[in-house]
């Protein structure tokens, strides 16, 4: 994985968000074998996230 794929995946993420396509629309596996797919969900969610915050009741 070099810079350019994570920039991509940070990006992807937060235009599915923009999209209001469920988080589960991540198209790398957070469970795989190798630790680049894994970064690569990590950083799909990490913008996923940051578009899209979740809402937390601490009430």
């Amino acid at each position: 994985m070099n810079q350019a794929d994570a920039v991509r995946a940070v990006t992807a993420g937060r235009v599915a968000a923009r999209n209001n396509e469920p988080a589960t629309a991540c198209p790398h596996d957070p469970n795989a074998k190798t630790p680049q797919e894994r970064a690569l969900a990590r950083l799909w969610l990490r913008g996923y996230d940051r578009e899209n915050p979740l809402n937390i009741d601490y009430s």
